[in-house]
């Protein structure tokens, strides 16, 4: 099972990620569950969920095969909590994704983290997904690099608070 999560803020959608999760779900062998927060896409060929109770968006982590989330704190020490692979896809302020670019700046710091791919440009998400699927990964991912990057990421993000 593909689990595919964007947040919980009330404020932001993430379209992008959820349309492009549901164009490529038809073509894989995977169960695809989405909890898509207020994005207005409504997905045809994966479950989805607006919201989830946490227990619920708990089991599903644990059950998922890989998890796909944008840039977010929580979701990242999630899945190295859970040793799940994970493909980040950042939110874009750009696009209106978000408030800032924060989320590409994790996603800086997330690049080449053993078990971790980000994907920046959404077409290249369906050969992340493909590669992810048919990687062999440890039973158990270093926690210590994805702990570290965060770490950094919040001391630099503080510094400008």
């Amino acid at each position: 099972m593909i689990f595919v999560t964007v947040g919980g803020g009330p404020f932001y959608g993430f379209n992008r990620l959820v349309e492009a999760v549901d164009r490529i779900a038809p073509g894989l062998e995977e169960e695809v569950i989405i909890q898509k927060g207020c994005s207005t896409y409504k997905p045809m060929h994966a479950r989805c969920y607006d919201y989830l109770p946490y227990r619920t968006f708990i089991d599903y982590y644990k059950s998922a095969r890989l998890v796909i989330g944008h840039a977010g704190a929580g979701t990242t020490l999630l899945s190295r909590l859970f040793n799940k692979p994970f493909i980040v896809v950042p939110r874009s302020g750009r696009l209106n994704e978000i408030f800032d670019e924060h989320q590409m700046q994790m996603g800086e710091k997330l690049s080449g983290i053993e078990g971790i791919r980000v994907v920046y440009d959404i077409a290249g998400l369906e050969s992340a997904i493909r590669e992810s699927l048919d990687t062999v990964y440890p039973k158990k991912f270093p926690r210590s690099k994805g702990i570290e990057a965060m770490d950094v990421l919040i001391k630099d993000f503080m510094k400008n608070v």
